[in-house]
């Protein structure tokens, strides 16, 4: 099979389940910032901002540590067992950190934190690691719709029970006052109930995996744990920076804004617009799901056909990835009814953060020169220098410029990173990516988007032609690039093939 066609088949497989069930996750944002204040919700994006960067940690780089020794390995099972022994003693200490300490921890984060938020959080994060090496394992065996499935049911009992606490009861509650259920499932939990159907979710997604976990032959190898950790270690850093650079700000953006600026109000509102971009950001993890485990496979290829393969997909992930962010720009007034109306305010900053992500999605592209070559510490250092960029524009303009100030701290960041590693993988990874064209399209992109906010029409039927009619300029002009024919389109659309 074509690898190209290959990989968009396991990336559309991928997308079933990130695109389809995260889609139906995404849609919790309305349900959020309708039910609750801009300073609740600041709270709920500020505690999944500590969420995404603890995982990061607990699950300390294992994932693709794991994939690295299961290609090479004579025995899976044994890189399985040692990589989740690890991470289940590791989530067991910090756990019990998290229960012992709550108060304190609760404290420092400020009076609308409570312990039982914090608690959920750490099993949340504690059942999450456990399902990192599972979930791995489905990629590297290429059982990519078992994957999908899974993912979906924890996503549905996640969205099923948000509907039930944050609706139904309050509805029963309105019409029989009193009811078993609202006594059980007090509305006063509020934004609890969020992180409560997360974790009710991600246990029941843990029983799904156990007969699997518990069938498996349990062996622990203190030298292949020694090399895992070796590898793993600086993709930690690297991981962690990332994380950080995405993720950071949340946290700067509530010390940084001075009080009568309302900084949670802020928080909340800077969450809500960040999750427009959801489109962007699925797209990039459901191609990464797809592409770091057929990457390793196919590098192990003849070196030519393996570069130009690269430079395709290279390529095309870029296509695909500036025709969301010229969608979703062209289409904002649409888009901007995912939030509710007292978070609208911030919606400047969604072509930001769009072009952000995908900025970020090229520089995954851009990581595996280091990954192949096990220099994983080169990829440390660039994102600690990502790091560095994130937190000085956060902290120095926040004060001045407010979110917008982060999100821009985002573009600035992920094109340094995009630059440094573009720089030696030419060195590693020397393939032809045609450059020329991308930054054409690019240019046309921008183009279009500054065309269409130029040209008004007083009829909004003849608007949304114009509209339509510039993504397809876009379109065919990809086409043109690549000589692309539609009846290559179809074969590459045919993925069962």
């Amino acid at each position: 099979m074509n690898p190209v066609k290959k990989l968009a088949g396991q990336t559309a497989v991928y997308g079933m389940s990130s695109v389809v069930a995260r889609i139906l996750n995404y849609f919790l944002v309305p349900l959020y910032t309708r039910v609750f204040s801009t300073g609740e919700y600041g709270v709920v994006t500020e505690l999944y901002a500590y969420v995404a960067i603890l995982m990061v940690i607990l699950t300390y780089g294992l994932e693709t540590g794991y994939f690295r020794f299961a290609r090479e390995h004579e025995d899976e099972n044994s890189v399985f067992s040692t990589a989740f022994i690890s991470l289940f003693t590791s989530s067991i200490i910090f756990i019990l950190f998290v229960v012992l300490f709550r108060k304190e921890i609760a404290g420092l984060l400020g009076p609308d934190h409570k312990t039982g938020f914090i608690v959920m959080l750490g099993c949340i994060l504690v059942v999450d690691t456990l399902l990192a090496i599972p979930y791995s394992r489905l990629r590297f065996l290429g059982k990519s719709v078992k994957f999908a499935v899974f993912k979906t049911i924890n996503i549905s009992i996640n969205i099923a029970l948000n509907l039930f606490f944050l609706l139904l009861v309050p509805f029963l509650e309105e019409r029989f006052p009193g009811n078993l259920l609202s006594g059980i499932f007090p509305p006063k939990f509020g934004i609890g109930y969020i992180f409560l159907s997360n974790l009710i979710a991600s246990c029941f997604n843990l029983l799904l995996f156990l007969p699997a976990i518990v069938s498996n032959q349990i062996q622990f190898s203190l030298n292949l744990f020694k090399r895992m950790m070796a590898y793993s270690l600086p993709l930690l850093i690297a991981g962690l920076g990332g994380i950080i650079n995405e993720t950071i700000d949340r946290v700067i953006l509530k010390y940084r804004l001075v009080a009568e600026a309302a900084p949670l109000e802020q928080l909340g509102i800077y969450g809500a617009n960040i999750k427009i971009a959801v489109f962007m950001t699925l797209f990039v993890q459901m191609y990464r799901y797809a592409a770091e485990p057929f990457f390793f496979q196919q590098h192990k290829e003849d070196k030519e056909k393996f570069l130009s393969t690269y430079a395709s997909v290279n390529r095309y992930f870029i296509y695909s990835g500036l025709f969301v962010f010229t969608v979703i720009v062209l289409f904002l007034d649409v888009f901007q009814y995912f939030i509710g109306a007292e978070f609208r305010e911030g919606l400047g900053i969604v072509p930001i953060v769009l072009f952000s992500n995908l900025l970020l999605g090229v520089f995954f592209n851009l990581s595996f020169w280091y990954k192949f070559h096990d220099k994983t510490r080169c990829g440390a250092y660039i994102t600690l220098t990502g790091v560095v960029i994130t937190i000085a524009i956060n902290y120095f303009f926040i004060p001045v410029y407010g979110y917008f100030a982060s999100a821009w701290a985002h573009i600035v960041c992920n094109f340094s990173m995009v630059l440094i590693s573009f720089y030696f993988s030419r060195k590693f990874l020397p393939a032809d990516f045609k450059i020329l064209r991308m930054l054409l399209l690019l240019m046309l992109s921008f183009f279009i988007l500054f065309a269409k906010n130029q040209i008004s029409t007083v009829n909004i039927f003849f608007d949304y032609i114009l509209r339509f009619g510039l993504l397809s300029i876009f379109v065919l002009v990809v086409f043109w690039m690549e000589k692309v024919r539609l009846k290559r389109i179809v074969e590459l659309m045919n993925f069962t093939k």
